[in-house]
């Protein structure tokens, strides 16, 4: 089972929070694993793919995906469409409404160190 969880720019320090997302009215709030809570920025937030890229670094939704040069894609932004796909799991547990430029992100996925990883790396935000 991937682990759920968000991240969203500080309101208060332009900073990424990572946590469980809150919403209040219209403002949204993060609570990180030390159990604090910190406004964010609703435009910003996105959810955890359950992935990594090649460098480790893990993968959300508004990330800008750049794969290895073997595949002829160019950069895109990564992003949940849950209309596109009603089977939300695969045998690795990987949502498959996940997608980079209209790719299903699984086109991506190669076997690292006994774990799935993306091929390319996140190389920004839009969010940045």
């Amino acid at each position: 089972m991937r682990e759920l969880k968000y991240r969203g720019k500080s309101l208060h320090t332009n900073e990424w929070i990572y946590g469980t997302p809150i919403f209040k009215g219209d403002k949204a709030f993060i609570e990180n694993d030390n159990g604090t809570f910190d406004e964010v920025s609703v435009d910003t937030m996105g959810e955890y793919a359950g992935i990594k890229d090649k460098n480790g670094k893990p993968v959300y939704e508004g990330d800008i995906f750049t794969p290895d040069s073997k595949y002829e894609d160019e950069s895109g932004i990564v992003y949940f469409d849950e209309d596109k796909v009603k089977n939300t799991n695969n045998a690795h547990g990987l949502c498959l409404n996940w997608y980079i430029n209209d790719e299903c992100l699984k086109k991506y996925l190669k076997w690292s160190d006994h774990k799935m990883i993306l091929d390319g790396e996140i190389t920004g935000s839009i969010y940045r």
